[in-house]
């Protein structure tokens, strides 16, 4: 059941997606889960993605991006609360998951040490709630 300011609201990857992304990761900690559209969202935020709980939905994935520390891909088709849409793929020991956000915004509003390499990858999966 929805509570305002908790939970998220996701794409679960269907087992095809997370099966392609797996084969891209290079960091001991594999994640290849979901595509967070908004964390702790409002009534208002929430309202605008009830109408595709539990719907299946498609995207492309344009872009890997990898250091030392994360790997994310970067997801077109879309529409989330993040700054880049993105899937988590790997991280490091001791790394969140959550560092794929750092990482990301540092690539594409700084100079980045990270690898960065174009991708045509289409994907999909069903939007859901996941409280906490």
């Amino acid at each position: 059941m929805f509570e305002p300011g908790k939970g998220l609201l996701v794409v679960h990857l269907d087992e095809e997606t997370k099966a392609k992304l797996k084969e891209l990761a290079i960091h001991p900690k594999v994640h290849c889960h979901h595509i967070t559209l908004a964390y702790r969202p409002s009534q208002e935020v929430y309202d605008r993605y009830a109408r595709w709980l539990d719907k299946s939905v498609h995207f492309t994935i344009v872009e890997i991006v990898t250091d030392e520390l994360g790997q994310a891909v970067v997801v077109k088709g879309i529409e989330t609360e993040n700054p880049i849409a993105h899937i988590t793929i790997s991280c490091a020991e001791g790394t969140p998951p959550v560092y794929s956000n750092t990482l990301l915004c540092d690539v594409y509003n700084s100079e980045s040490q990270s690898i960065r390499k174009a991708l045509n990858i289409k994907g999909g999966g069903r939007v859901g709630y996941v409280p906490f």
